[in-house]
């Protein structure tokens, strides 16, 4: 599953380590693995990472010569590799992100079986709700950059992925495949393929001996790193898209947060709710900062999905259990049903539209039917029947090219496809 930029990026990375290794006579120096996780989330299968845009989690193994760590061997004298990424990780010599990879879901070697999918860093049998299959992981299509809109569509380098399309952010321009800022860029300073010489640094898109007064130089590029997004606080701390850089600082919008490398809502992302990393189980969505089960308009009691509206064990509110002889209507217990409901099964029910008593108790609709003036029907033209309801599974959002494939918050239904549109204050 490692994508063509994680591979390039770690190639980078190596090459500038070997280089840093060349110029020192004392041996080799030592290098962050930068790959390894906090200890709760070893022991949770899946739990929380590392929440900042790049700040070191305090849980980190501090014996940087593992395997899982490293993939390579220090005793054999090669430098360290490393992913610049900090969801990402290093397993058998590739940069992968454990949160959405099957071969290595949540640690390096923690493969899942047959059948799983890999979501948030934990094997489940089915993605949450909000993200997409792609290759067995479990992502979002709409700012994963290596499966940006659709799966394996993915963004050239320094591209982001936003509410699913490709682009190039605040003023870069694309050259050669990336996406740069000419106006401090030494290889496109000013325009496309005019590089500065050796030792000359760019600055407001000219070449220049060096940065001015309260500029940093970040490879050749002048910039404030008090200000500029792509080098906050420090040269190569990138902000996500949504954020903007402050006195060093990345901001996300308000009741956001940075989580890797994308700004969050802990409060109702299925893959950090409560906290950056903290995934909830298939089946699960994330209200208010905790995970719960996904029951649409149906309440979750005791781990099941129930209508309070019509359970007599469940009436009005899970565990109003209605005494015997009684009838749960409209979320009441009562010992009759109103007009025109009957009881079937301790329920009251209308045997006009319900496909488990359709026309009489008892009399259950087939499968691909619904119950339309107490007779079972099939649904018209390029109708589905889903949960007792033809809709249409090319626009309709709670069921999107089949029944129960809902769309993301972020995300509508297009031609049977979920596909993401615009975040607000982005």
């Amino acid at each position: 599953m490692t994508s063509l930029n994680s591979w390039l990026r770690a190639l980078c990375c190596v090459g500038m380590a070997m280089a840093l290794a060349c110029s020192d006579d004392d041996g080799v120096p030592e290098v962050d693995a930068g790959g390894g996780e906090d200890a709760a989330r070893e022991d949770s299968g899946g739990g929380g990472e590392d929440a900042g845009g790049g700040g070191e989690d305090a849980g980190r193994d501090e014996d940087a010569g593992t395997e899982d760590d490293a993939g390579m061997d220090e005793d054999a004298g090669m430098m360290m590799m490393t992913c610049p990424a900090a969801d990402e990780r290093v397993c058998d010599g590739m940069c992968i992100d454990p949160r959405a990879n099957p071969d290595h879901c949540g640690g390096c070697g923690n493969a899942c079986a047959d059948g799983e999918v890999c979501a948030g860093g934990a094997c489940a049998d089915a993605c949450p709700r909000g993200t997409t299959e792609c290759d067995g992981g479990c992502v979002s299509t709409g700012n994963d950059p290596d499966h940006c809109g659709r799966c394996g569509n993915e963004c050239a380098v320094g591209a982001v992925c936003a509410a699913g399309d490709c682009e190039c952010t605040r003023g870069a321009v694309e050259c050669s495949g990336e996406c740069v800022d000419t106006g401090s860029d030494p290889r496109h300073c000013g325009g496309c393929g005019d590089a500065c010489a050796d030792g000359e640094v760019c600055a407001d898109g000219v070449c220049a001996g060096a940065c001015a007064d309260g500029e940093t130089d970040c490879d050749g590029a002048c910039t404030n790193t008090d200000s500029d997004f792509r080098n906050c606080g420090a040269c190569g701390n990138t902000c996500p898209l949504e954020a903007r850089c402050a006195r060093g600082t990345c901001n996300c919008p308000l009741d956001e947060e940075v989580c890797g490398d994308g700004c969050v809502n802990t409060a109702e992302d299925p893959l950090h709710c409560g906290g950056c990393g903290m995934a909830c189980d298939a089946g699960e969505i994330c209200r208010g900062g905790r995970c719960a089960l996904d029951c649409g308009d149906l309440m979750a009691c005791d781990g099941e999905c129930v209508n309070t509206g019509s359970d007599p064990a469940n009436c009005g509110d899970c565990g109003n259990v209605c005494a015997d002889g009684e009838t749960c209507a409209r979320g009441r217990c009562t010992s009759t049903c109103p007009r025109p409901l009957v009881v079937c099964d301790a329920m009251c029910v209308s045997t006009q539209t319900d496909p488990a008593h359709c026309g009489a108790c008892g009399n259950a609709c087939r499968d691909g039917q619904v119950c339309d003036a107490g007779e079972c029907v099939g649904c018209p033209g390029r109708l589905t029947a889903c949960d007792g309801e033809c809709v249409d599974t090319s626009r309709d959002a709670m069921n999107c090219g089949g029944c129960g494939i809902a769309c993301g918050d972020r995300e509508v239904c297009t031609r049977g496809s979920c596909r993401g549109i615009s975040p607000g204050g982005a």
